[in-house]
Order: structure tokens, then sequence, then C-alpha cells
């Protein structure tokens, strides 16, 4: 009797321990499972780059992280403290303007993505996107009309005379030419197949016109890769500036034929010949002597043209590697990297190799279409050829 009782005792205490067990259980595993709790404010480590801003690096240490000298970088932040300086909230700090400007010169220099970039300058990848797309447009804004502009009639007059000791071609202000720029491929078939170029790959157009120093005139970029250099230049605000007699009307020199010959620039043969704009003339048996001179010195005049876009995508890799922003930023992209090629010039701060970039691919003229030319462009280009012959003898 008494064994009978204290088993219906124990039962209601078992029945009450084993729940209780299996809640633990349970407990414990959701605990595990739990997402850890987000940051707000992430603590970032700037040592890195505290170190080498503090002075311990020269500048063949700059050059190969932001590719330019440490005079440069703070000279250039100097333009653009005033656009990139935001004020401290309650939450956090704001960024310091010279790890701004490096994060855009690193991006720009070697394409690196938004994740190594966080790492390196110690900040969430987002904000390096807000970064960029804060500091593009304004670097455009501030810096584009002072160091890429059309230059006034005193220095056409200095880049004429160093063209005319480069190549002998007198009264020439400048050479142009187009080169690709890979981009990611848009969005929708049929607007992706406009921009894949003859290499079968996705690209805008760059089009510059340069000085005989490698500056850059005016440039025009946004068409899609499968456009030809003529129909670029058909759309580019560059040709109504020449049409509207804004720019390339005086002044006119005379030549020893005593032909008045108003500026003209340098095109290769994928260019219309018109009074401005001399490409070379078709090869043929036979061909006159005054034609091979007159080659031979629009190749070596047009060179400077091929080095600016080697010297563009060999400092800015990121043109080079494939711009991945979208459609509509990847022409200010390009853009801010022609405004920072003309502010290092102007500070004297080139590449070593510059000189070498496009050697081998300016020596022979891309010969593909003159048929527009008219029978008065056709004398142009004979005066200046036999004008040419005339001054070598």
């Amino acid at each position: 009797m008494c064994s009978t009782r204290s088993r219906k005792i124990k039962r209601p205490i078992m029945d009450v321990y084993l729940p209780v067990t299996q809640i633990l259980q349970t407990c414990l595993i959701h605990a595990s499972m739990t997402e850890q709790r987000r940051w707000w404010v992430m603590c970032w480590s700037r040592e890195w780059f505290r170190t080498y801003l503090g002075g311990v690096y020269g500048d063949n240490r700059w050059q190969c992280m932001i590719h330019m000298k440490k005079t440069s970088f703070f000279l250039l932040l100097s333009f653009l403290e005033d656009g990139l300086r935001k004020q401290n909230t309650r939450y956090r700090p704001c960024l310091p303007l010279d790890l701004k400007l490096s994060i855009i010169l690193h991006r720009l220099g070697h394409g690196t993505s938004y994740f190594t970039l966080g790492e390196l300058f110690g900040c969430g990848e987002a904000t390096v996107h807000q970064v960029l797309l804060e500091g593009v447009p304004l670097i455009c804004r501030v810096l584009g009309p002072l160091f890429l502009a059309w230059p006034s009639p005193d220095e056409c007059r200095q880049i004429s005379a160093g063209f005319e000791a480069k190549c002998k071609l007198v009264n020439c202000h400048g050479a142009i030419d187009c080169s690709h720029i890979r981009i990611r491929a848009p969005l929708g078939q049929t607007i992706a197949e406009d921009y894949v170029n003859r290499k079968k790959l996705h690209s805008i157009v760059l089009q510059a016109v340069v000085d005989f120093q490698g500056t850059i005139l005016d440039c025009f970029v946004g068409m899609p890769g499968v456009a030809n250099d003529h129909r670029v230049l058909k759309n580019s605000g560059f040709l109504h500036r020449i049409s509207s007699g804004e720019i390339l009307q005086t002044p006119k020199v005379e030549l020893l034929t005593g032909f008045q010959l108003k500026p003209y620039i340098l095109g290769d043969g994928g260019y219309t010949t018109t009074p401005w704009l001399m490409s070379p003339y078709r090869l043929r048996p036979a061909a006159p002597a005054h034609i091979a001179v007159f080659n031979d010195a629009l190749v070596q005049g047009r060179l400077i043209v091929e080095q600016v876009f080697g010297c563009l995508k060999g400092r800015w890799r990121l043109l080079d590697l494939g711009i991945s922003f979208g459609l509509e930023w990847a022409p200010h992209i390009v853009h801010v990297a022609c405004i920072l090629h003309n502010f290092l010039i102007r500070n004297g701060d080139v590449l070593e190799r510059q000189e070498e970039y496009g050697q081998q691919a300016a020596e022979v003229p891309n010969e593909q279409q003159n048929e527009g030319a008219t029978d008065y462009v056709d004398s142009v280009r004979e005066v200046i050829a036999s004008d040419l012959c005339l001054i070598q003898g």
C-alpha cells in the first residue's frame, strides 16, 4: 500500500522536471541562433592612413598609392576642401577631408573595390560609395572651368609654335582622336548592343583634343562604343563651337606661298578632311613626294594624343579595368580623369614613362575615309603639304 502511494506521489514530480529541462534546452538553442546585434557606429581603425599621411613615405610611395605627389595632393585638397567639408553630428563625426580625397583618388588610380577601400581607409562600403557620388561631381564643378578649357589667344600662339617645332606644321592648334573606355554592360539587351565595340567589349567613347604638351583642350565622352570617330565628332559640342565661329578662327598665318591659313587640328584617317581638320592622304602608287612628307609630319604631330590616352589609362587604372558605375555616371568618371590629368601637368607632376605611351599605336595613320573632302579642302591640304616641302628644302 505504501509503495503504491509513493509511486503516485513521484509521478507528478517527474512530469514537472521533464518540461523544465526541455524549456531550458530550447532557450539555449534559440539563444545560440539569435543574430548578433549590429553596430550603430562601428569602430574603424585608420592608423595605416594616418601613418601614410604623417610624412613617413616619399613621393614614390605616394604615387604608388594615389598616383600623384604629396604636394599635388594637398594642393588639390585646397581647391576642394570647401565642397568636401561636412558638419559633425550628435551621432558621429564626419570623415576627414584628406581621407575623402584619398578614397576618390585610390578608386580612380587602382579600380579598388568598395570593400577594400573601406578596409584601407577605415569606413563602410556605403560610406565609400557616398564619398564617390559627392566627390566626382564636385571635381567637375570646381576644377573643370580652371583646368579643362579652350586656351586663350596667347596660349593658342604658344601651342602653334610648339607644334611647328615638333612636326614643322604651321598654325596647328591641336590633335584629335578617340579612345574606348570599358564599362559595365548596360541594362537591357537593345541598349547593351549599342555599346559593344569592335573588340566585343562594352564601352563608351572618349574624344579628346590635346596640345603639343599633352594638355587636354577639349573632351567629349559618352557616345556608345559602336560609334566611329566621325560620328562622335559630329555629335560633340566641339564641332558646334567651330561651326559657330567660337574657336579655330584666328590668328591666320601667311605661308611661303602667300596663302592665308586659318588654325586647324590634326586627325587620323577616321576623320573627313575639312578646312579646320587635316587628315592624312590616301597612300597610292607613284604618289608625289609632298604627300609622304605631309603624312609623316601629321603622324609625328598627332602622336601626342595617343600618348595622352595611354597616360590617362596608365595613371587612372579604372579607365582601363572598366567602370562599374551605372551608365549615367561613367562619363563623369572619365571627365574627372581628364581634369586631374591637366591639373597634374600644370603642376609638373607627370609620369616618368609618359613619353612611351602610344608610340606604336600612332606609327601608321588609320586611313579609312576622306570621301567627304571638297576641292577647296584638298587645295588647303595641298598648300600645307607644299609649304612643308619648301620649309624642309
